[in-house]
């Protein structure tokens, strides 16, 4: 098993995450906390309550590479500025 994932956004742009100094108990704990967090907040109506809780979701897999990721998805490779917008959502 890998220890990088590579997350691409379309064909040009892309953002790699090391999970190399993860223990094999971080990375389950993520995922358990990941898997709570979409059951906890998932069945709630409306798209800002569900935006929420993608958002909850990546924060709890990414970590600390969470504002990487979200910076390269939001400035695309050759853009000058900001093409989107990442939304966070409102809590249930």
């Amino acid at each position: 098993m890998s220890d990088t994932v590579t997350i691409y956004f379309d064909d040009n742009d892309s953002a790699t995450v090391d999970f190399s100094s993860l223990s094999r108990e971080e990375l389950v704990n993520r995922i358990r906390e990941t898997i709570i967090t979409i059951f906890e907040y998932g069945t709630f109506d409306g798209a800002h309550h569900k935006m929420y809780t993608l958002d909850q979701a990546l924060r709890n897999l990414l970590g600390d590479s969470y504002q990487t990721v979200i910076h390269s998805y939001e400035n695309p490779t050759g853009s000058t500025e900001q093409m989107y917008d990442w939304e966070t959502g409102i809590a249930p």
